[in-house]
């Protein structure tokens, strides 16, 4: 895990990084961790690292165009549904099992009469996609009782991609990219590497900088972890920050 020069990792996840992430020796600069995985047991030398980040520096922007998509496939900003586009959008994700979810109509993060069905999508610390407006795209639960990497947000990024490439190639219908949009839960998680994950995973997610908007890149309905959400976003390293991973609280309480 890279650390940023505008924030540390938190110093719950500092014990669990050194444990699992520890992995070569940097000669004359760093040395080996004591306990390490006997294939990373040598030190590299400090013109390797240096010759490996800036093959990285080369390459990050590129990268990011491929993942991100071409300017063409960026799709419109506002999600602006008709009855046709939300009955493709729910065949596509029906696809995808029980997790993922289409609301029953047009709903908006902002608006009191879409309360309640929205309270229903996030029950469970589930996650919904919304562009810059808080309209609403779809929603996921998580499963993390198979693995603790399949939390709501992660089931939402998964989700989302399969369904913007294939509601395109099937239907010729064009979502907005998800570096318009925002990810919307109940609040923040408490534990700290559930946190970082999720935050982490938007970024990689995003993957290109995002355009002024007028909500952070994740937000919660409510106030609680909030502090520690925006410590965790301060904790990713540059690039996420170039990329716009911002906090806050969306409504609620």
């Amino acid at each position: 895990m890279k650390i940023s020069s505008r924030g540390t990792c938190p110093e719950n996840c500092r014990r669990k990084r050194k444990e699992d992430m520890a992995f070569f020796g940097v000669q004359g600069k760093r040395p080996r961790p004591a306990h390490v995985a006997p294939i990373f047991a040598s030190d590299v030398s400090a013109e390797h690292v240096a010759r490996s980040t800036d093959i990285f520096s080369a390459s990050v922007k590129e990268v990011q165009q491929k993942v991100g998509g071409r300017e063409s496939e960026i799709g419109p900003r506002i999600f602006e549904p008709t009855e046709r586009v939300f009955s493709n959008l729910r065949e596509v994700a029906a696809e995808l099992g029980p997790l993922v979810e289409v609301g029953k109509g047009p709903l908006n993060i902002h608006e009191p009469a879409s309360r309640q069905q929205l309270t229903t999508l996030l029950e469970g610390d589930g996650s919904v996609l919304v562009d810059e407006d808080g309209n609403v795209i779809v929603a996921s639960k998580g499963a993390e009782t198979l693995s603790r990497a399949r939390t709501s947000v992660l089931e939402l990024i998964r989700a989302y991609t399969f369904i913007r490439r294939t509601i395109i190639g099937r239907f010729n219908v064009l979502l907005p990219h998800q570096r318009y949009c925002s990810i919307v839960k109940r609040a923040a998680p408490s534990e700290p590497s559930k946190g970082l994950l999720e935050l982490g995973a938007t970024g990689s997610f995003l993957e290109l900088q995002r355009p002024t908007n007028k909500l952070p890149a994740m937000g919660y309905m409510q106030r609680a972890n909030l502090t520690r959400a925006q410590e965790f976003a301060a904790s990713l390293p540059q690039l996420y920050h170039v990329i716009g991973i911002t906090v806050g609280q969306i409504g609620g309480s």
